[in-house]
């Protein structure tokens, strides 16, 4: 297949081959924060990130870690009855910006699930809500 957006394809995912492939050289990632929530005022930056002899699975397992934890709150722990222990499930991963928009509803009843309520239960749910959002 031709490669017509300069995009390299790797296809060594295996921890072996991470493990012996090194990382050298820089990247630059820009970014805005705010001094704290309530905060108007933001700040833009740019960091020069550099990576110096850097194993590919290092910077793998970083990348992966909010996937992960977001499996855990999405749909891991409300089904923890069906899992087996030390059981390999496979998910896609998706890039952030890729990532279709979960719907505001949607996300926090899976945050309530995943804090072991049932929000069939409405005066449970209710209760969490109110609790949760200080209401």
């Amino acid at each position: 297949m031709e490669n017509t957006n300069n995009v390299q394809e790797i296809t060594i995912l295996d921890k072996e081959s991470v493990r012996n492939t090194i990382v050298n050289g820089t990247w630059i990632t820009n970014g805005s924060m705010k001094g704290d929530k309530d905060s108007t005022n933001a700040k833009k930056f740019t960091l020069k990130v550099q990576f110096n002899n850097v194993n590919v699975y290092d910077i793998i397992q970083k990348a992966l870690e909010p996937t992960k934890i977001a499996w855990v709150n999405g749909v891991g722990r409300p089904k923890i009855a069906t899992w087996k222990d030390n059981e390999t499930i496979t998910i896609d991963f998706k890039s952030p910006a890729k990532a279709p928009a979960i719907d505001p509803k949607d996300a926090i009843k899976l945050q309530a699930m995943a804090e072991g309520v049932n929000v069939s239960d409405k005066k449970a749910f209710s209760e969490w809500l109110k609790v949760k959002f200080n209401i």
